[in-house]
């Protein structure tokens, strides 16, 4: 019997410009970022979908998204594994993360991180006909938003292998 696995793929929320701040990984989240991440960290929790395994960019933004997350649901951050690498991966870096980090007994793991990578690899799991649906509500992977999938292993993801099960945006939620 094959176990069925749950891939969450969330975006940063969205991060702002401050005088301060001229390094684009440094960027902290806005405002609206801060309340649209916590409202997904609610929506996690509500739907019984905190994830067993957490990778997640080490740029300030991410990290900001993940304490908010994290905050909301009230659960803890231990286990989590950051990455640096995840801000600008690319395809072929995001397919290896959850072979690599998934335990024998995770069911399912959440990426946190950025685009151009994080649409790339959802426009992967999905295949291109599934992208075209998604598109046409909106852009792919805005700012605070995630994807949850089934794929059948971590430790090898191929094209079209995943079935989207859920798309939320932050900004869609109630508070």
């Amino acid at each position: 019997m094959s176990t069925i696995h749950e891939l969450l793929i969330l975006r940063h929320a969205k991060a702002t410009w401050e005088a301060s701040t001229s390094v684009d990984f440094e960027r902290p989240l806005s405002n609206r970022g801060r309340i649209e991440a916590s409202r997904i960290g609610r929506h996690i929790e509500r739907s019984g979908w905190w994830p067993d395994t957490i990778l997640c960019s080490s740029a300030v933004r991410t990290v900001q998204t993940l304490d908010r997350i994290a905050q909301a649901a009230n659960r803890s951050q231990e286990g989590v594994v950051f990455d640096k690498r995840i801000y600008a991966a690319e395809l072929e870096y995001l397919l290896r993360l959850p072979g690599i980090h998934a335990k024998p007994d995770t069911q399912r793991l959440m990426i946190i991180g950025h685009n151009p990578g994080l649409e790339n690899l959802l426009a992967y799991l999905v295949g291109a006909g599934g992208l075209e649906s998604i598109e046409k509500k909106t852009k792919a992977l805005p700012t605070a938003t995630l994807a949850r999938f089934t794929i059948p292993r971590f430790d090898s993801i191929e094209p079209a292998c995943a079935t989207l099960l859920d798309r939320v945006r932050g900004k869609e939620l109630e508070d």
